[in-house]
């Protein structure tokens, strides 16, 4: 029972988190290796996301957090995926004076180990 209590506090700090703001990220890892790490980037200038030790067949669920600088121009998103030293690189999606144009990312990395992303 408290570990139900402490999932359902997690949860609701995670929705707070997520606002207009930022952009909620969901990573799966299909592939049949462990993925080293992610590093997620909207605005070029702003921190990652980084999401470390994705599993064969987990999931994470994240933000990513588009801060505030002076020239906010338009761009795509840059996702890298560390998988045993070896780098997979894929740009996709759009923002356009640092507005974020969806709801939600969704990344895949299949079992070519091909990154695959839609959005809502």
């Amino acid at each position: 029972m408290k570990t139900k209590k402490i999932i359902s506090v997690f949860f609701i700090i995670f929705l707070i988190s997520c606002n207009r703001y930022t952009n909620n990220i969901e990573v799966k890892n299909s592939s049949d290796q462990k993925i080293d790490s992610i590093l997620i980037y909207g605005n070029q200038s702003c921190k990652p996301l980084k999401i470390s030790n994705l599993k064969k067949g987990q999931t994470k669920i994240n933000c990513l957090l588009n801060c505030e600088t002076k020239n906010q121009g338009d761009g795509s998103y840059l996702i890298q995926v560390y998988i045993k030293n070896e780098r997979l690189e894929k740009r996709t999606g759009y923002f356009t004076n640092g507005t974020i144009i969806f709801k939600k990312m969704y990344i895949l990395i299949d079992e070519n180990n091909n990154i695959i992303v839609s959005e809502d």
